[in-house]
Order: structure tokens, then sequence, then C-alpha cells
């Protein structure tokens, strides 16, 4: 072994340290690239991750909101139908306020009936118009809120009074 073979395997050593120590270097580049390219789509579907978990608990809120809307607008509804049912007041309380409609209408039709031979022509001609639009209203109004019934959301069925004891 002379020395230049020894100088030259040095030097072909240092050369390829070299070769390898650039080599090296170009592949960190490429893994770096790499590796920030992919933090970067992490750090991407991490927001998206973090968006949508945001809207669906926005949107679990405003589902548990309408929820708890709509619970106190049927407890308001049973309770309102509990303090208007006719059955907490005595029976002859009850008993007039269950009448006193059917009465009050067949009284005003009676009235009407006696006072419309009695009156002029014109005056007939407004009680019959009047007549037919009170009841078209009443025939309108009946079977457009039972359709209207079929759109909107179900009230729950009152709840009867407790036995008194």
């Amino acid at each position: 072994m002379d020395i230049v073979s020894l100088l030259g395997n040095a030097a072909s050593g240092g050369i390829l340290g070299c070769l390898g120590s650039i080599g090296t270097g170009i592949v960190s580049i490429f893994q770096q690239k790499a590796q920030f390219s992919h933090d970067e789509a992490m750090g991407a579907l991490e927001l998206q991750r973090i968006a949508a978990q945001s809207d669906a608990q926005a949107k679990l809120s405003a589902d548990q909101l309408k929820v708890t809307i709509e619970q106190g607008a049927n407890q308001a509804f049973v309770a309102s139908q509990s303090a208007a049912n006719i059955n907490n007041l005595p029976p002859f309380a009850a008993g007039v306020l269950a009448l006193w409609r059917p009465t009050l209408t067949a009284a005003l039709i009676g009235y009407s009936f006696w006072m419309f031979p009695r009156v002029s022509t014109d005056m007939q001609q407004h009680i019959t118009e009047a007549y037919v639009m009170a009841g078209t209203t009443s025939i309108a109004w009946w079977f457009g809120s039972r359709q209207m019934e079929k759109f909107s959301p179900g009230k729950p069925a009152p709840t009867a009074p407790a036995a008194k004891s």
C-alpha cells in the first residue's frame, strides 16, 4: 500500500461522504417539504374537524333549543287547557258556562227571525246578507282550521284533572 492509494482512498471516502451528505440533505429537504405538506394538510383537516364539530354543536344546541321551546309550549298548552277546564268549577257555574254560547246563539237567531217580518224590505236584505256572510265565515273557519291542524305540530291531549278527595 503506497501513500498515493492511501490518499486516494481517503479522498474518495471524503468525496463519497460529501456526496452522501449532499444526498442526505437533498432527501431531508424533500422529507421536510413532505412533512410540511403533511402537517399543513393535517392542520387544514383539524380546522375542518373543529368547524364541523362547532357546526354540529351549534345545530345540536339549536335542536335542543327547539325541543325546549316545544316542550315549554306544550306544557303551557296543557296548563291553559286544565285552567280553562270547566270541571274545575262548581257544577252550577260549569252548567251556565257550558250552556251560555248555545243559549245566546239560539236567542239571537230567534230574535232575528222574530224581527225579520217586522222590518222593511231593505233591512230584510241586510239581515239575509249578514246571515249568509256569517254562515260562510263559520263554515270556512271551521274547515280551514281543521285543514291547518294537518300542517301544525300536534298538541298533547289535555290531561284530566286529578280526582278531588
